[in-house]
């Protein structure tokens, strides 16, 4: 289930690629807070509790990395690949990885 959370958050981030010229967005959504939400295709959306989402977006680019406060791992994914990368990492650690533009997934699985 979580793994399929995490794919479906990464996905919709390629509407939001879409939608920004250059943008950095955090969504998160602690246990017991309020979620922050953005626009996507006209509707309001947010991630789903104890889910962090970073991603960077231009018209042309997008990079994103997102985890479950809970997990161990990382996800993510760019325009240069259809494929949605993980890395395993300590809960203490996360985030691991912080997402930039042209971020390099190479060493991820």
């Amino acid at each position: 289930m979580k793994k399929s959370v995490f794919f479906l958050v990464l996905v919709l981030v390629l509407f939001v690629s879409s939608q920004a010229i250059a943008a950095t967005e955090k969504l998160e959504s602690p246990s017991g807070s309020a979620a922050t939400t953005t626009i996507i295709g006209g509707g309001n959306f947010q991630v789903s509790t104890n889910v962090v989402l970073n991603f960077i977006s231009t018209s042309a680019a997008y990079d994103a990395i997102s985890y479950h406060l809970q997990g161990s791992r990382e996800f993510g994914t760019n325009q240069a690949s259809p494929k949605i990368f993980y890395k395993d990492v300590a809960q203490a650690d996360l985030p691991a990885s912080t997402v930039s533009a042209g971020f390099d997934f190479s060493a991820w699985k």
